[in-house]
């Protein structure tokens, strides 16, 4: 049988926040009052799916950005390894971080780890992934008419491959609330992202998908790109309708026009910040079968 609304519904209710706030405060505390960071511009802010107000009930770690927010470095810089003053100007503000981080709640709950500093959930303290970056401006130039366009994001260094990840949290957030308005999709799309990442987990409990399968970003990114008047219709109607012009856009042109939602770079391809058509094909299939047999 279908998935019955009122299950759909429940799924795309939001999770609690009271914890991940708390998270975010206690971290923010804990690197507002160190002397590690006294003279180091930097903003701190909430990025993944707590920021963008599309977590659900089984989501716990908490995604916290530290941005060193000078100097800023400009396309292509940093894009290469020997880029020493990006890599010394990261470093050091990481290890400001770390060492911060370390006073406050021990070097044992404190992991540095390959894209971020792990800060493990202590006395009701959820656990949380802090990505310690620069500030990093892109800009490029339109065809035909050569305007030229700048957006900020982020970048970091991936500490095993020696390689340059570049992000734009700020962006991902600004066009999923733009996507969500009423004159839109009526409120629509941050619950059916909910609606979507419980049906999705309830695959991974059958074990039809694993949990590197379809990650929250790539859910979202995915449901994205979807037509507004896509999410219109009642619960059962808007899953059906999303997943059949997902399906449609992925046996005409493999994806190639699809987004991520920040708009600064393909969903699809060879880079580690990218995904493929594979693992969307998985997920698009389970969870159609996942309708019919419920």
């Amino acid at each position: 049988m279908p998935i019955p609304d009122s299950q759909l519904q429940t799924w795309s209710n939001p999770g609690a926040t009271h914890g991940s706030q708390n998270t975010y405060t206690s971290i923010k505390n804990a690197l507002r009052s160190s002397f590690h960071m006294s003279g180091r511009p930097y903003d701190i802010y909430l990025q993944g799916s707590y920021a963008n107000s599309t977590n659900i009930r089984a989501d716990s770690d908490v995604d916290i950005v530290a941005e060193l927010t000078s100097p800023e470095f400009h396309n292509p810089n940093p894009s290469r390894r020997y880029d020493s003053s990006a890599e010394n100007t990261w470093r050091d503000f990481r290890n400001r971080v770390v060492r911060a981080l370390q006073a406050q709640y021990g070097a044992h709950l404190v992991v540095s780890k390959n894209r971020c500093v792990r800060v493990n959930g202590s006395g009701g303290r959820l656990p949380a992934d802090v990505v310690v970056c620069l500030r990093y401006r892109h800009s490029s130039r339109s065809y035909p008419s050569y305007a030229t366009t700048s957006e900020l994001g982020i970048t970091f260094l991936d500490l095993d491959k020696k390689t340059w990840i570049y992000n734009f949290p700020k962006l991902h957030r600004d066009n999923g609330s733009a996507k969500n308005e009423y004159s839109r999709t009526r409120n629509n799309y941050k619950p059916t992202i909910r609606m979507f990442k419980n049906a999705r987990n309830r695959l991974i409990d059958r074990g039809i998908i694993s949990e590197s399968t379809a990650p929250s970003y790539f859910v979202e990114c995915l449901l994205y790109n979807v037509p507004d008047d896509k999410y219109l219709g009642g619960f059962g109607n808007r899953y059906i309708e999303i997943l059949s012009s997902l399906v449609d856009s992925l046996s005409h042109n493999q994806g190639q026009t699809l987004i991520c939602q920040n708009e600064q770079s393909s969903l699809f391809g060879p880079e580690s910040t990218q995904w493929n058509v594979g693992d969307a094909a998985k997920l698009l299939s389970g969870l159609l079968d996942l309708w019919k047999n419920y």
